[in-house]
């Protein structure tokens, strides 16, 4: 109890510190805060402090940013960025307050418990819009999205099969706190943004380091034995390589005919009993059994309270692993269609970014990695609370930013990112004749 306790007061400690840091580099330069809070996204751990569960080093770091963001604003009069999914997340954010108001009118949920889930659902929507609001140049697009990709691998080493996490309990999970089917969807996610990077980068040493940071991350993953995560990354790079870019089908064929013989004989196992589950054959896994147990449980309170559900957290956390369920359960049939109707648009805007752009460069990179990263993350939801989960709801948020802030901006970097490409590959171009001579 004495180690809980002085874990928690040294959590409060750097959190606060963190806090006041972000709020003194907002005013220097908020890009400095946000790398902060990027930072924290990948790597903060999820402890209990005074009764609180699943507190993370950004739940004191958002709020900062946020209260400088504003004063900033007011001195110096900055418009707010249009945002082009305002209409679902907002409609969204409102269903879940009058779902929650409703629960707690019924008494099937507590006050407390509706506060603290829309408190985290604010702090991502504020992820969202501190993101949309303050990349202003390509070449901020740009660092953003190489910082992100970095902490992301640096995630990833730090928390590999050759760390002491691993060695205790034979499985990955994540910084302290999480657990491995969450962390590997906070993978999946940054694997997807390095394939279209891969995909679509000018130069081969782009292409190269994209691919070689995926293995990383691609190893780790193994390692977290989330038969969810392997799943949902092969349907969203399959569903891509179909529908958007063909010569990735290569790819995906040539890691089919790979994996039996380089996966460890666990993880091969492991893997295998999706087919298990798939093809309805033999007898399928206990974890297996008890999700869809407890999703044919729930189906009771979904027909009880249809409209606007129990409220948000009438299910404890991880009682249902599947996003769509506990939506239905906790915000109803309203709070699902307007669920959906979000994940609608944001693929919708997404899709049309990719359309637009030409390439190659890092914005067609980023868009064809987010489209892939999009999908993950829905095929993600069936099989964990993804968009509910901590670190997978704040790294959806803090990609879906970039994504946003590439759709309004994208025509006015066109020629920024051309001229980039031209002078890289004008380069790259003098260097092998230079190596001919």
């Amino acid at each position: 109890l004495s180690e809980t306790s002085e874990s928690a007061s040294g959590f409060l400690q750097v959190a606060v510190a963190l806090a006041a840091m972000a709020y003194l580099l907002t005013f220097v330069d908020i890009r400095l805060g946000l790398g902060l809070m990027i930072l924290c996204v990948g790597l903060s751990p999820e402890v209990e402090v005074g009764g609180f569960k699943n507190l993370r080093l950004e739940d004191f770091l958002v709020p900062a940013l946020l209260l400088a963001w504003v004063l900033r604003s007011t001195r110096s009069r900055e418009d707010v960025v249009p945002n082009p999914i305002a209409a679902p997340l907002w409609s969204y954010l409102g269903v879940g307050l009058l779902a929650g108001l409703w629960g707690v009118s019924m008494e099937t949920v507590q006050l407390e418990t509706v506060a603290l889930i829309l408190g985290k659902n604010l702090i991502f929507v504020l992820i969202f819009m501190l993101i949309l609001n303050h990349i202003r140049s390509y070449q901020e697009f740009r660092a953003f999205v190489i910082f992100t990709l970095l902490v992301s691998l640096v995630s990833a080493l730090t928390n590999s099969p050759l760390s002491q996490s691993y060695a205790d309990a034979g499985r990955i999970h994540g910084p302290y706190g999480e657990t491995g089917n969450i962390f590997a969807g906070y993978l999946i996610m940054h694997i997807c943004i390095l394939l279209g990077l891969f995909l679509h980068l000018p130069t081969l040493r782009g292409r190269v380091f994209s691919l070689l940071a995926c293995l990383p991350l691609l190893y780790t993953l193994l390692f977290t034995l989330s038969r969810t995560s392997y799943a949902a990354l092969a349907i969203a790079v399959s569903f891509f390589a179909i529908f958007k870019h063909r010569r990735l089908v290569a790819i995906v064929l040539f890691s089919v005919l790979i994996f039996p013989a380089i996966a460890p004989e666990m993880v091969f196992d492991r893997a295998a009993t999706i087919l298990q589950i798939a093809n309805q054959e033999g007898k399928a896994p206990p974890s297996w059994e008890a999700r869809v147990q407890a999703w044919e449980a729930s189906t009771h309170k979904i027909f009880d309270r249809p409209l606007l559900g129990s409220g948000p957290g009438s299910i404890p956390f991880g009682w249902i692993d599947n996003e769509y369920v506990r939506v239905a359960v906790d915000m109803g049939i309203i709070g699902l269609m307007v669920f959906l109707w979000l994940l609608l648009i944001i693929g919708i805007r997404a899709n049309s970014v990719y359309n637009t752009l030409e390439g190659p460069g890092i914005m067609k990179g980023y868009s064809a990695g987010y489209l892939m990263a999009l999908v993950a993350i829905i095929v993600h939801g069936s099989g964990a609370t993804s968009f509910t989960a901590i670190r997978t709801m704040e790294t959806f948020m803090l990609l879906t930013g970039l994504m946003a802030v590439l759709y309004i901006r994208h025509e006015k970097w066109k020629e920024a990112e051309q001229e980039e490409v031209r002078q890289v590959i004008g380069s790259s171009a003098m260097r092998a004749m230079q190596r001919h001579r």
